[in-house]
């Protein structure tokens, strides 16, 4: 185990003197010891930085009287982007303010976000790639502002998906949205393809348990004894 080496007095001074326009790293390079016992003897001394923090993020600077009369004012109708490039402040920071002071936004559904603007976003538990639609476009009534990326690209080359159709990536890629890699099929052919990706052993299992259950709602239903394991 490491013995402790006592803090000299031109150590403290140092410290006093840097640690706050500087940091820990700086002085912990200066002084030859370890960031976090650097860190450790500032804050006994009661020292705080003033500039960045580790990773470059500054410490948060509290809302002037001014700006809180101003979130009041605005925030309900011009939302939060507005209010963060007022201040150049992060949207985080004013959404967390206006919270503690009881204010609401209500966006509507894809405000603010320009069209034809392209992000992940997750459907049915897997990740898909969406894009913003105008209020003009045919699939924007069905399927509101965002869409799946795939299928506004068919829909841009070939029109509208018939009914009892799927649209399908050929590799199996989701982030691959390509029309080369596209492909219709029927409900019948989508559903047959999905199945065929499915391990044999656990189609097998997964047909057994069905047989099970199918067994045991109706011998409930009969008011029969389950049946011995």
């Amino acid at each position: 185990m490491r013995a402790y080496t006592p803090w000299s007095l031109k150590e403290r001074q140092l410290l006093q003197r840097d640690y706050v326009e500087q940091g820990a790293t700086a002085c912990a390079e200066a002084l030859g010891r370890s960031r976090s016992s650097v860190k450790a003897y500032a804050i006994r001394m009661g020292l705080r930085r003033s500039g960045p923090t580790k990773g470059g993020r500054k410490r948060p600077v509290k809302f002037t009287a001014k700006e809180i009369a101003y979130l009041k004012e605005h925030y309900a109708d011009k939302g939060p982007e507005h209010c963060a490039l007022q201040w150049n402040r992060p949207r985080k920071s004013v959404v967390a303010k206006a919270n503690k002071l009881g204010l609401f936004y209500h966006m509507k559904r894809g405000d603010g976000i320009a069209v034809g603007t392209i992000t992940l976003r997750i459907a049915h538990g897997v990740k898909h790639k969406f894009i913003k639609l105008s209020p003009d476009h045919p699939l924007y009534g069905n399927r509101g502002a965002w869409c799946k990326l795939r299928l506004y690209n068919w829909h841009e080359a070939y029109g509208a998906v018939a009914d009892g159709y799927r649209v399908v990536f050929r590799d199996g890629d989701r982030m691959n949205c390509e029309l080369a890699n596209l492909k219709i099929l029927s409900l019948s052919e989508h559903t047959a393809r999905a199945v065929a990706r499915v391990p044999k052993a656990v189609q097998r299992r997964a047909g057994r348990k069905g047989w099970a259950s199918r067994e045991r709602n109706l011998r409930k239903r009969l008011g029969l004894k389950p049946a011995a394991l």
